[in-house]
Formats: structure tokens, sequence, C-alpha cells
């Protein structure tokens, strides 16, 4: 079938298929009134990395932590936070949300009208809420936002309240250890009258104080290398196939941290070799002087710890004061003035094409279930017989003498082609005369009008007899 058949089908039965698209579009406009309206308000966090180490830059002990635990993203890990079952509890009861029932929404329930994403290569969380009414939804939003602040902060708080603590309670210890050392460098000079050590010496303790105090950062930073590093094979281990996305991932990370560990072990080595250096040299003072070297040394040390222990003890008071947090709410939810569901354009489209699908199916479904033939071919292959000629269909020509009325006409013209076919084939039978007969499957066919524009063609040369004809034509009255 071509194109073109396809559409005289279509048109054939336009009235289905119009019918069928009237439906489903007046379906469709219903819909968009009677399904009860989706509103989504949206708010934005920033998350600020600058506050999530309570320490400020990371410390040597906050590496080591986080190296044995494996790190993680800091973004994600508060995407997680805000889907947990306290925040979105206390969302709840602060704004008293309950279902039909009259009962409190249960958190996984109420969880699922949330979409949380974070903002592409940004520190930015979106919060987005779907619910039945637009004021809610931003109400919703900015509640989850400020209770997630709130939170927040609150665990900001009490980590460096914690670390202040511990801090106040190392200071104390400290305090203690720098005054036994002053008391025993006040009394050890004062008992070998020695008030203070040559140029030479005093070169030689600086530079061990300082050797000594990068070997200790050194031999921090190896110890959280060779926790990281067993982090990530034990993620290895626990991954089992190649194919899984993060193995490569991991595969570099580790290979990338046993560089790292070989150039710390290197530079570990270096300063135990200059810390040897130093302390020949210092062993090479006399006995007294290299005494108080010692207590000098210890007394320094014990003063360098204790004045970085009381600035961190400061740092922790203000921040305490100051109520620090690594979360804001940058761009709070307004009311939405637009549903997203029922969106009218999309149902009202998805409707006519329903309606025209099915109007489609109805009118080739009808032509299928009647079994009857649509071309020239079909006849031909249904009957076997060879085909005279085709009268083209038109609405006018029936109970029409168009063979006089409009001689020049294709209806006309095809009536004297299945003349000219017929005369043939009685000159092929060698006949002088012959009867044809004019018949069909039914009435209303058009059975006597063509049997009388064939009679009046062929009357023209030939005596002609129109027998057994219907007068329903006023011509064939005539006639």
């Amino acid at each position: 079938m071509t194109l073109q058949d396809y559409l005289n089908r279509t048109l054939k039965h336009w009235k289905i298929v119009t019918i069928s698209v009237i439906v489903c579009a007046v379906l469709g406009v219903a819909a968009c009134f009677l399904v009860p309206k989706v509103y989504e308000a949206n708010g934005k966090l920033l998350i600020s990395q600058d506050n999530m180490s309570i320490m400020g830059e990371a410390s040597p002990l906050e590496d080591m932590m986080l190296s044995s635990l494996g790190k993680s993203d800091p973004i994600t890990t508060q995407m997680e936070i805000l889907k947990t079952r306290p925040i979105l509890m206390e969302v709840i009861d602060t704004l008293q949300l309950r279902d039909k029932a009259g009962v409190l929404l249960a958190p996984d329930k109420f969880g699922a009208i949330f979409k949380i994403s974070n903002i592409r290569s940004t520190n930015l969380i979106d919060i987005r809420c779907r619910y039945h009414n637009a004021d809610s939804a931003a109400l919703i939003v900015n509640t989850l936002a400020q209770v997630f602040v709130d939170k927040n902060q609150q665990m900001n708080q009490e980590m460096i309240k914690t670390a202040k603590d511990f801090i106040g309670d190392q200071l104390v210890g400290q305090k203690m250890k720098v005054e036994d050392a002053e008391q025993k460098l006040t009394g050890f000079k004062e008992k070998s009258k020695t008030m203070s050590l040559d140029k030479e010496a005093e070169v030689n303790i600086e530079a061990f104080s300082s050797l000594n105090l990068e070997f200790v950062k050194v031999q921090s930073e190896l110890v959280a290398a060779h926790n990281q590093q067993k982090a990530y094979k034990a993620k290895l281990v626990a991954i089992h196939s190649e194919s899984e996305p993060l193995y490569q991932v991991w595969v570099a990370s580790t290979e990338q941290l046993g560089n790292v560990i070989v150039g710390l072990t290197a530079k570990q080595d270096a300063l135990k070799e200059q810390l040897e250096i130093q302390k020949r040299a210092l062993r090479g003072m006399p006995s007294t002087e290299a005494q108080l070297v010692g207590l000098l040394r210890e007394q320094k040390i014990s003063n360098e710890i204790f004045t970085n222990l009381l600035s961190k003890f400061e740092e922790y008071k203000v921040q305490e004061v100051a109520k620090i947090g690594s979360a804001k709410v940058i761009e709070p939810a307004i009311s939405p003035l637009k549903p997203v569901i029922p969106k009218k354009k999309v149902l009202i489209l998805l409707s006519l094409a329903l309606g025209l699908s099915i109007g489609l199916s109805l009118a080739f479904g009808i032509e299928y279930l009647r079994g009857l033939p649509h071309s020239v071919e079909e006849i031909k292959k249904a009957l076997g017989y060879s085909v005279l000629g085709v009268i083209p269909y038109q609405e006018s020509i029936k109970k029409s003498f168009f063979t006089r009325d409009n001689p020049s006409s294709i209806q006309s013209e095809a009536i004297r082609l299945i003349q000219t076919s017929i005369k043939f084939r009685i000159q092929e039978r060698d006949e002088r005369g012959a009867v044809i007969l004019i018949t069909s499957t039914q009435p209303g066919e058009g059975k006597s009008t063509i049997a009388a524009n064939l009679a009046y063609s062929y009357s023209s040369s030939k005596k002609t007899l129109l027998m057994g004809v219907k007068y329903l034509l006023v011509i064939s009255q005539r006639m």
C-alpha cells in the first residue's frame, strides 16, 4: 500500500478519527483541571570547606584520623546528612506534617518528596521539594535548610568544645612541664655557676630544636600516608573487580601514595643523619655545658609545645563564641507560581496524539474486518480476471448521465475505454453481437448508472438494447 492509500482510508473514516481526537482532547483538558496540582520549591545551601576542619588548617593528627577512616567527599557527606532520620523528624515535628489519617508523616515517606543534589563544580547543595501546596513546599524547604544549618552549627560547637576541653587539660600538664624545666635549669645554673652558653652552643641548640620539630612532623606525615595507603588497599580488596568505576582511581591513588611514602622515608632518613650530627656536636662539649644544653633544649621544646597549645586553645575559645558552622542558606525557597504537575501543554499534546492513534487504529481495524479490496491489483488477485477499465469515483456522478451531459469528463473517457476493451474482446470471439451483463455484490453500487452510460456510448455506433435496469434514473426512463 502506498501513502496515498493510507490517506484515502483515513479520509474515508474521518468521522471516527475526528471523534476519537475530540474525545481524548476533552479528557486531556479535563485531566488538567482534575489532576491534583503539585508545586516544586527549591533552595540552595553553601557548604564552606574552610570550616569543615575544627582545626582550621588540617593538623597531622587530623590527617592521620582522616587517613585511617578513608577520605570522603564532604559535599556528598553533607547531602546524606540532610536525608537522615533525625533531621527529617525534626522538620515533621516543627511543621506538624500529618497524613490524611491525622498521623505524623513517616520519615521515609516524607523524604521521598525531596530531591537533593550537588550543583556541578560548586560547593552548593540544591534542595527541591514537591508538595500539593505552593506555600507549604517553600516552607518545608526553608525549614529543612534551617534545621540542617542549626544541627551543623551544633555539631561544630560540640566538636570545638570537646577539643577546647582536651587542650585545656593538656595545657595544665604542659604548664607543669614548663615550670619543671625552668626550675631544673635555674637550679643547675645556680649550682654550676653557669649563666649562659657561648654563641656556638646556642646555634647548635637552635639547629637541633628545628631539626627535631621537622623530624616529628615528617614522622606524622609518614604515619598518615601509611594509614591512607592501607585504607585504599582495603577498598581495592572490597571491590573485587577491575570493571568497577572506582577501581582505577584507587589503584592510581595507592601508587601515588607509594611515591609519597618513598619521598617521606628518604626525608626522614636525611633528618636522622642531621640529628646525629647535631647530637655528636653537642656531646663534644664539656660536661657542664652538655648538661646545660640538655636542660635548655628541654625547656625550649616544652615552651614551644605550650605556646602551640595555648594558641589553639584561644582559637577554640573564639570559635566557640562565634558559633561557626560549615553550612549557610544562600537562597531561601519562595512559593512557586505554577505547578509542575500537571504539565498542561504536554498533557494536551499527549491526549491529541493518543486520540489520533486510537482513531487511526479504529479506521484501519474496520477496513481490515470488512475484508474489502482496496485496489485494482487486489481485485485481479482475488478474481483471476483481467480488468477492462477503472471509473474514478465521484459523488456527483451518482444517478447521472455523465456521458451525455459531460462527455469530456474523466468518467466519460473511462466509459469509452471500457467500450473499446469490450469491442476487442468481442472481435476476438468473431461474434456479430454480444450480451453484456453488468452486476455487483450488492444494491447501490452503481450498476444502473454504469449500464445506462455504457449503453449510451454504444448507441452512437450500434443499436443497443438496455434491459433489466431499475428506473431510478430520469434519463434511463427517457431512454
